[in-house]
């Protein structure tokens, strides 16, 4: 669409991971991207992990499925996505 601004992958994934947490404003996510690549490292509460990877990793594996076809789609490239703990409190 002309005149519309697409969002980085970082911003997507923001959206839709900050709804599952209890402290949001702390979750950070680093996006580095590379020539077939877009890296995305999540950073967030310690309390926070669990309820992003969900039970058997069934949160955290439907987000990649959605990024990657975004990725895909969008940008021709393929995804990796990790989350990590901020330990610090």
């Amino acid at each position: 669409i002309k005149g519309v601004k697409m969002k980085t992958m970082s911003e997507l994934a923001l959206e839709m991971i900050k709804p599952l947490t209890d402290f949001p404003e702390e979750i950070k996510i680093k996006e580095k991207t590379e020539e077939r690549t877009i890296l995305l490292t999540i950073d967030a509460n310690q309390a926070d992990v669990g309820k992003i990877i969900g039970k058997n990793g069934q949160n955290i594996n439907a987000l990649r499925t959605l990024l990657k076809a975004i990725a895909a789609k969008n940008y021709s490239k393929s995804l990796i996505m990790g989350v990590v703990e901020d330990y610090i409190q």
